[in-house]
């Protein structure tokens, strides 16, 4: 259950700060950071789906604490 309610939030910020990349941020990126700044949350949001499934297994011990490290 917490895992989830994490992998939520996770999610949550990973679409909220590409949109203030793409639409708050427009014109003050340079090219470059613009890339980091698109990398930086597909990688939150790769990481929110990780640990959604995670959080899915039902399982306990190793996988349970994954998720966590992830």
């Amino acid at each position: 259950m917490a895992l989830t309610l994490i992998a939520s939030v996770l999610g949550f910020a990973g679409v909220a700060l590409g949109a203030f990349g793409a639409h708050g941020m427009s014109g003050r990126f340079t090219p470059e950071s613009r890339g980091w700044w698109e990398t930086a949350t597909l990688y939150l949001l790769v990481h929110a789906v990780a640990v959604f499934a995670a959080s899915l297994s039902g399982r306990t011990g190793l996988f349970s604490t994954g998720g966590w490290a992830i």
